[in-house]
């Protein structure tokens, strides 16, 4: 029998059930932050402040050496407000609430959610503190490169707490599967081979991520630090690269000597520390150069200390790959190295919000009576944020 009854709080309690179905990276990150802005009456434009983790070094001896508490913090900021219009009929709202979620919100979730996850995949895309190339034939991302990502994050010190995700491109799970089908009969990861997707395994929740961006990398791929970097500079000076060329944000390049170091320990770990290019950047047409290059910090102080090592004038720079080459992403990460928040919209008169998971969804409407059409809207205003870079590994393959 048909609902007469379809109210806006029905609606937007199933379009947010969906819509949580449909999302990839939101139900992966750290989603707590909404309730802090909801508590202000948050806007479009205001922010937080996210405290990051303290690191202390151990002493050795009965000599206590006091450490300032040197804290740092990450930034989020209620960014974009995405929205999907719809409009439908009296008769079309007197069907039932299934047959409503088949016909008007499955679609309108899934764009919903295309838009949204496009955004917080610009973010992971300039967000992630280190990366793992293919290793397997032209440049494939194989099984052990998945578990070189979480032995990097292991030296990270990022919890074992069931909170790692995979968010793995689809081309690259196909690989993976057919590298991996001989190896597992856990029960855990029966899904796999009924779905075809990986499922829990390795430390790691995989999820199928069609949406993650692909970068393009120039044909010049080397150059050198110009001049000196200050600790803590969120920017770098880089010359000697291809002419006019544009470099995209979320590629990466290494410096000669400066390596990752042991989150608490300090001790170098052996691998050059990626510095990741978070705003896309062009050369200029003379010698290559390219100033104020937007970097996630480094610092090599007691602290802080993220490297052995600053970069030095004139030391070497490589970007990560192939000259010429288009990679697609897959990200490994913790939930804690992003932060993702909504806020609560203001209500016209006859409107809906609903929260669910920390994502707050408005449901507004509007009647024409003169053709008896209902105009409604979705809305979710958010922002994401890279709170810990270092719980996040990026890995390169491909495109091809």
């Amino acid at each position: 029998m048909a609902n007469k009854l379809l109210t806006s709080d029905k609606i937007v309690t199933r379009a947010l059930a969906v819509l949580h179905e449909v999302l990839t990276v939101p139900p992966n990150v750290n989603r707590q932050y909404s309730d802090e802005f909801s508590d202000t009456g948050a806007k479009s434009g205001d922010s937080i402040r996210i405290r990051k983790p303290t690191r202390f070094v151990a002493a050795e001896g009965a000599e206590a050496v006091f450490q300032d508490v040197d804290e740092d913090y990450a930034t989020l900021t209620i960014a974009k407000q995405f929205n999907v219009p719809v409009e439908f009929t009296s008769k079309e709202l007197t069907l039932s609430l299934d047959d409503f979620e088949t016909v008007v919100l499955r679609p309108a979730m899934a764009a919903l959610a295309s838009r949204i996850d496009q955004y917080a995949f610009e973010v992971l895309n300039t967000g992630c503190g280190a990366v793992v190339l293919g290793s397997g034939a032209n440049e494939a991302i194989k099984w052990s490169d998945l578990v070189k990502a979480g032995a990097y994050l292991d030296q990270n010190a990022t919890p074992r707490d069931g909170n790692r995700s995979v968010l793995i491109n689809p081309l690259t799970q196909a690989n993976v599967l057919d590298e991996t089908k001989g190896l597992f009969n856990a029960p855990s990861i029966a899904e796999q081979y009924r779905e075809g997707v990986i499922g829990r395994t390795g430390g790691f929740l995989f999820t199928s991520a069609s949406r993650a961006p692909v970068i393009t990398l120039p044909a010049t791929l080397t150059g050198t630090v110009s001049g000196s970097y200050t600790a803590g500079a969120s920017t770098i000076n880089l010359t000697g690269l291809a002419k006019s060329t544009q470099y995209p944000a979320g590629s990466v390049f290494t410096v000669a000597n400066v390596y990752d170091v042991h989150p608490e320990t300090k001790e170098s770990l052996g691998r050059l520390h990626a510095f990741v290019v978070r705003e896309k950047f062009t050369t200029d047409a003379t010698n290559g150069d390219a100033s104020g290059v937007s970097i996630f910090p480094v610092y090599a102080t007691t602290g802080k200390q993220n490297v052995t090592a600053l970069p030095s004038s004139g030391a070497a720079v490589t970007f990560v790959g192939t000259a010429g080459k288009s990679y697609r992403q897959t990200f490994a990460f913790h939930r804690d190295a992003f932060a993702f928040a909504t806020v609560d919209m203001v209500l016209p008169a006859g409107a809906s919000r609903k929260v669910m998971d920390g994502v707050s969804m408005r449901y507004a409407s509007d009647w024409d009576g003169e053709k008896d059409r209902h105009i409604k809207r979705f809305d979710v205003l958010c922002g994401i944020a890279p709170t810990c870079p270092e719980l996040c590994v990026k890995l390169l393959e491909p495109n091809s």
